[in-house]
């Protein structure tokens, strides 16, 4: 055989070459630096991916085509595939910007009734007062009326009730600041009266003696004090009670009006026309509720625009 023939019986790889130490070390150094390269780049690839991921989340909305959604048999809507569809509407940004001047409208208009409420209201009340009673005209008269049945041999027809009742409606503003105190010991035959003099805006006391009047009138400033004479349950001193407590009264110096209301009135009768004596220091007396309106309308009056406590007659 050939010496430069080379059979598979003496063939051998030559050994490989051993590197020196330190490249060998810097071949594992390198080694080592590669594989954490490798893992950044796959991390910084995966957070893109996510902000992405996100991104598309938030600037996108589900909007669902109506058209599409429901079934033939009428049960509960839901979404068919396909039809679920993320798109940002515009529209919405449209509507919210063209409605910011009219909410900026209602909220001023709402600052300024706050702030004006007192005002406003006390305007209301005393306008709805008056239109309330015009349409109570006769709720009125039959207050009037009650009031008529309950005295002794007085009767009113449908003018006298009416004009009282249509005088108190346009004066009503007199009652709005008005306080009438009530002295009477049987306070229940004047229910009638004292609601409708309520209904009219004004406050009303009720006292059941004398003493009871008077601590009252210490309290609170009276536009009006209407009384009855008669007290039986003073003692012996009510058959007069009334009088001795007008008297008490001009002594103590309290400039109210008072009004006698009375179950029976008893005049002298000169030529056929009733004379009705009224007690000194009074203002009027009368027995009718209708005229017993028109009193208290007439105090009012003077109480507010001026004149002295004297009488009505």
């Amino acid at each position: 055989m050939p010496a430069d023939v080379i059979s598979p019986a003496n063939f051998s790889l030559p050994e490989p070459a051993t590197a020196p130490d330190h490249v060998a070390g810097l071949s594992d150094d390198l080694s080592e630096r590669r594989e954490p390269c490798k893992s950044a780049s796959f991390d910084s690839t995966l957070r893109t991916q996510r902000r992405k991921i996100r991104r598309s989340l938030v600037n996108k909305r589900p909007h669902i085509d109506k058209g599409d959604v429901g079934t033939p048999g009428g049960g509960d809507p839901t979404p068919s595939e396909g039809n679920l569809k993320c798109r940002l509407d515009p529209t919405i940004y449209v509507a919210v910007v063209s409605a910011l001047p009219n909410l900026f409208g209602i909220l001023a208009i709402l600052l300024v009734l706050a702030l004006y409420q007192p005002l406003i209201s006390s305007h209301f009340s005393r306008v709805s007062g008056v239109k309330a009673l015009g349409i109570e005209i006769t709720l009125a008269a039959q207050q009037l009326q009650e009031a008529a049945e309950l005295q002794v041999g007085v009767t009113l027809t449908e003018g006298q009730k009416l004009t009282a009742v249509k005088r108190a409606e346009h004066v009503a503003p007199l009652f709005d600041n008005a306080r009438i105190l009530w002295v009477d010991d049987t306070p229940q035959n004047n229910r009638p009266l004292r609601t409708l003099l309520r209904d009219l805006g004004a406050k009303t006391d009720t006292a059941l003696s004398s003493t009871e009047a008077i601590e009252l009138m210490r309290r609170f400033d009276y536009s009006v004090v209407i009384s009855d004479i008669r007290r039986e349950s003073e003692g012996p001193t009510g058959s007069h009670a009334g009088l001795s407590m007008l008297g008490q009264m001009r002594r103590l110096d309290f400039p109210h009006y008072v009004i006698f209301y009375v179950g029976e009135l008893h005049g002298v009768e000169l030529n056929g026309v009733s004379n009705r004596l009224v007690p000194e220091g009074a203002f009027a007396i009368t027995n009718r509720p209708d005229e017993l309106l028109n009193y208290v309308i007439d105090a009012l009056e003077r109480d507010t625009w001026g004149s002295g406590a004297s009488s009505a007659e």
